[in-house]
């Protein structure tokens, strides 16, 4: 097993996790087993409690952990499916240690950051380098590990030090530490004295830079390069201006980066299989614009796997579909004037989220959609929330509402807490739904589900007669079934259900009215496009014409 540590000093967001997945996948291409851990030194267990208004996506894995949306990065790279173990946080480390120590395993000895917190540290390291990837029965070759933040974090001091000693355990033949980290640039000068000061840091905590991966704007002059390889001593400088991060990859190979990590890691490849990008990045033929609205708009990327699974779904050579993508926070359209912003969009997407706030603006926005044939699709809270338009507007349930968005003492909600309650009771009274009690469980995690046969969403997912299928979900919510089927008298028909959750709706009558329970875009990957955001790019460019050149 080889080691490759990821890691920066200057400033965190500066595309670490960009470049850990491209050199996955170049190694990858090269045919070496490949995995990735993320470390993320914060106290939280996990990402789930993240918001993404801050943080960004919270990225759902097959097992149901939620991550950073670097993971969500690793797999599209590499076109593989992780694990929990490829995602350590300081709060996971720290709670399974105390989980130790009140077992007694610790056998009455003083439970310290040193060593008992590194070596679990190191041991979780080990565990996820070594376990087979995505179906494989052997370890990967290669392991990379992405250390989030920056190197001189009080809260990464810890994960510093496990490293420190896990490089030294393996021996220098078998890591290596590339520094990714950004040249400021004042005046048109690139100041490199920041990315000196990050490597000084670094070797005090016993990290040398074998690697460093300049970051900036613009191309770096050669004197600035040449400072930093005076300065950190690194064995290679790699220069890496922004660019499309599809693109990364085939800079780090125009920049030797294969070379080198097979010579110093004494790695064997076989023959290469470039070119996994290929069709992302050539031109296309036609173009459409997507609106999509939603709570946590205000970060770009709160939508990232959105944003990429329509591009993945557009670059296939029977669509050729450049999908342009603008995002709207819903407060927007409290004031209904503002709808007509949506006019000049082919089509939009309502995509997940938790609590109140800005529903009532989904919910318009849906109402929008469905009366002008704007193509929609919804993605879980977006499917509630076109359930909800549905029965107020067409059914005339004018009190329908969730659970989710109202007081306890209000009961007129018509998607009830599906997680503990099977069946839930009607209340006599014409637009009153019987909701259940609030739980704090949830749906999580690749699960299957059921197209039903003749519906829009079978033929979608290519099995016309109905078939099982997987997808990840992320929900507590869910409509009732019973509501689901005065639902279906009025046109908006359940396409996907597994037998107790109603899991995809439709709209026969519309271009594309199509709300999912589940996440697709958690599933999607460059060589396969989940079939649902193919459909909708199909439906928001039907009739469209090529792009002119």
């Amino acid at each position: 097993m080889k080691f490759i540590l990821i890691c920066g000093g200057v400033i965190s967001g500066v595309g670490k996790g960009v470049v850990a997945s491209s050199l996955g996948r170049i190694l990858k291409e090269g045919g070496l087993g490949v995995t990735i851990i993320k470390i993320d030194p914060y106290l939280n267990f996990d990402a789930g409690t993240l918001g993404p208004r801050d943080h960004g996506e919270v990225f759902v894995l097959d097992d149901g952990t939620e991550t950073d949306l670097d993971l969500g990065n690793y797999e599209r790279f590499l076109g593989v499916n992780l694990t929990k173990l490829n995602s350590i946080t300081s709060g996971r480390m720290y709670q399974e240690v105390i989980a130790r120590e009140r077992r007694g395993e610790y056998l009455g000895k003083t439970v310290q950051v040193v060593p008992h917190v590194t070596e679990h540290i190191k041991a979780s390291i080990r565990e996820a380098a070594s376990a087979p990837i995505d179906g494989s029965t052997t370890p990967p070759d290669v392991c990379i590990i992405e250390l989030g933040g920056i190197v001189g974090d009080i809260e990464s001091t810890t994960f510093i030090e496990a490293l420190r000693q896990l490089m030294q355990e393996v021996k220098r033949a078998r890591c290596l530490t590339i520094a990714v980290d950004y040249a400021i640039e004042l005046n048109g000068e690139h100041k490199t004295k920041p990315i000196q000061v990050s490597s000084k840091r670094a070797r005090e905590q016993g990290i040398g830079y074998d690697v460093v991966i300049c970051r900036s704007v613009s191309k770096i002059q050669e004197e600035a390069l040449g400072k930093v390889a005076l300065f950190t001593g690194a064995e290679k400088i790699v220069e890496l201006p922004d660019c499309n991060v599809l693109n990364v990859p085939n800079r780090l190979r125009e920049e030797g980066m294969l070379e080198y990590l097979v010579e110093r890691l004494s790695l064997t490849i076989g023959e290469r299989k470039e070119g996994y990008f290929n069709h992302l990045i050539a031109p296309k033929q036609r173009a459409c614009s997507i609106a999509i609205v939603g709570k946590y708009s205000n970060h770009e990327d709160a939508y990232l796997s959105i944003k990429e699974s329509l591009k993945f779904a557009g670059a296939t050579d029977k669509m050729s579909i450049e999908a342009k993508t603008t995002y709207f926070d819903t407060s927007l359209f409290s004031d209904s004037a503002n709808l007509a912003k949506l006019q000049d969009f082919d089509g939009i997407i309502i995509p997940g989220g938790f609590g109140r706030r800005g529903v009532e603006e989904m919910i318009k926005v849906a109402e929008y959609a469905r009366k002008n044939q704007v193509p929609l699709m919804g993605i879980c809270l977006g499917l509630q929330v076109m359930v909800i338009e549905y029965a107020r507007n067409v059914l005339g349930l004018a009190k329908a509402t969730s659970e989710e968005l109202v007081k306890k003492e209000d009961i007129h909600a018509i998607i009830d807490d599906k997680i503990n309650h099977e069946n839930a009771p009607e209340e006599s009274g014409e637009d009153f739904f019987i909701i259940a009690k609030h739980s704090n469980t949830i749906r999580i995690g690749g699960q299957a589900t059921y197209t039903l046969p003749g519906t829009q969403l079978a033929r979608i997912y290519g099995v016309p007669e109905g078939a099982q299928i997987s997808e990840r979900f992320r929900h507590r919510y869910g409509v009732i079934e019973s509501v689901a089927y005065d639902l279906e008298a009025a046109g908006f028909k359940v396409g996907i259900q597994d037998g107790k959750y109603i899991d995809g709706m439709e709209l026969a009558s519309h271009p594309f009215y199509i709300g999912v329970q589940f996440h697709p875009e958690f599933m999607s990957k460059p060589s396969e496009p989940r079939p649902i955001f193919t459909a909708f790019l199909q439906a928001c460019t039907a009739g469209s014409k090529p792009k002119t050149h």
